[in-house]
């Protein structure tokens, strides 16, 4: 099309018919903006697509990581409910001070004894979205911000809270040698206990605990609300 007209200015030229040569350079000029406005179009619509197919197969990968977290943090959920729940029954035991309960307490505090804090998400498709810096992208405003609220507040808080706590009742674990055995995962004896303030160590197992499990519920809830947001997105690409 450009070849056709440079002929035609070439003729015009010769035939000094310079009005009208301008008007075909002016639409030479034309023709030439229209193709790149045509050819950006074309590009930024291809890109906008290329978006979409990435943020489709994201909020899918990330689903999927969802879904691992809350799984996993149920269990840490059912082992921490067990032991509030034991605490709360030794407690009950000890402040009726019956020590013929002595082997029903022992077996509770096993239950205590297998309790564990730690929880550490999954968060590798979330990493590789941050990195590429595609997730800002997200065209959802809310859920992109309670993912990265989750991400960045929930699970870093809940991880440092159990670390925390798990440093705390290591103080607790040297005292805890006076009257459990650990060798054979038996308390010692019902005098042991009331000589080294079992009942106080009780007591703030529960309380840590509690503490701890209800910043458990909280990302349940928060993985849980985000999970939902997330298919209705998928669905709706």
């Amino acid at each position: 099309m450009i070849k056709f007209f440079r002929q035609i200015r070439q003729v015009l030229l010769k035939e000094g018919k310079t009005s009208k040569y301008l008007q075909y350079a002016v639409g030479e000029i034309v023709l030439v903006v229209i193709g790149i406005l045509i050819a950006l179009q074309i590009n930024n619509w291809n890109e906008v697509q290329k978006g979409k197919k990435w943020e489709q197969q994201f909020l899918i990968e990330l689903n999927t990581e969802l879904e691992d977290n809350y799984l996993q943090l149920q269990k840490v959920h059912e082992v921490q409910n067990n032991r509030i729940q034991s605490c709360k029954a030794i407690y009950k035991i000890m402040s009726n001070q019956n020590q013929d309960d002595f082997l029903i307490v022992d077996s509770l505090f096993n239950e205590v004894q297998k309790s564990n804090r730690t929880f550490f998400p999954t968060t590798g498709v979330y990493d590789l979205g941050l990195a590429s810096g595609k997730l800002e992208n997200l065209q959802n405003e809310v859920l992109k911000y309670a993912i990265m609220n989750l991400y960045n507040h929930y699970y870093k808080r809940l991880v440092y809270n159990g670390e925390l706590q798990d440093k705390a009742e290591d103080v607790i674990d040297w005292e805890k040698i006076n009257y459990y055995d650990s060798g054979v995962e038996h308390l010692r004896s019902w005098d042991l206990l009331k000589k080294y303030q079992f009942n106080d160590h009780v007591l703030y197992a529960l309380e840590q605990t509690t503490i701890f499990d209800g910043l458990v519920q909280q990302n349940l809830d928060q993985i849980a609300a985000i999970i939902e947001m997330t298919k209705n997105e998928i669905t709706k690409k």
